[in-house]
């Protein structure tokens, strides 16, 4: 096996270009690449002299950890460990990743309910309409204590369709759905952003996953 293929430059110059020839000699050729790190405009190359550096920040699972692209607490060992681990976003106060809290309702109607009265994100949500033939609609509102169809100020984030004797659900992964402001909620037999239409009692039901 030869490693290493030679190629031509847009002058007709050849360079060499590192690689490591597999499946012997009329194998395919894998390309070398290093890794190295450095402030812009430098380059170390990684070794074992000089390792890529890591700042533990602590080996217990769940340490925080303060910025959004920066370290990650040691003892972890799986993809799943490293999302579950509680860190802040810097920059953007009320925003966590890891750790959702369930908010729940048996009752949501036309009058909103408060979710979080503070910035925050919603990580997925369960609904469920029990009307055996109606539609029924779920608003969403960022916002710490809307009017529902009150006007343009307290106008919801968005609108979910309910189909009568229904229930589905919906995970966002991070980043999620996030909310500046707070997380309200409110059910409506209407669609329109104006409607104030009342749904029965115990008719739908809500449970929603936020941080």
């Amino acid at each position: 096996m030869a490693n290493n293929v030679t190629l031509l430059d847009s002058t007709g110059t050849p360079y060499t270009v590192a690689t490591d020839q597999t499946g012997g000699a009329s194998g395919p050729h894998a390309q070398r690449v290093k890794v190295v790190f450095g402030v812009e405009d430098t380059v170390t190359d990684a070794s074992a002299t000089n390792p890529l550096p890591v700042t533990v920040i602590s080996s217990a699972a769940g340490s925080t950890v303060g910025t959004e692209n920066g370290t990650i607490a040691s003892g972890h060992t799986s993809v799943a460990e490293v999302m579950a681990m509680g860190y802040t976003f810097t920059g953007d106060a009320g925003h966590t990743r890891a750790g959702a809290t369930p908010w729940q309702t048996y009752d949501l109607d036309e009058s909103a309910e408060q979710v979080k009265a503070t910035a925050g994100i919603v990580y997925g949500y369960h609904w469920q309409n029990r009307h055996a033939t109606s539609e029924r609609f779920l608003k969403f509102y960022n916002h710490a204590a809307p009017t529902v169809g009150g006007g343009s100020a307290t106008v919801p984030a968005f609108v979910i369709g309910m189909k009568p004797n229904t229930e589905a659900h919906l995970w966002c992964p991070p980043p999620g759905i996030g909310f500046p402001t707070a997380i309200s909620v409110a059910a409506t037999t209407g669609f329109a952003d104006s409607d104030v239409g009342a749904p029965g009692v115990n008719e739908v039901f809500l449970t929603v996953f936020r941080k």
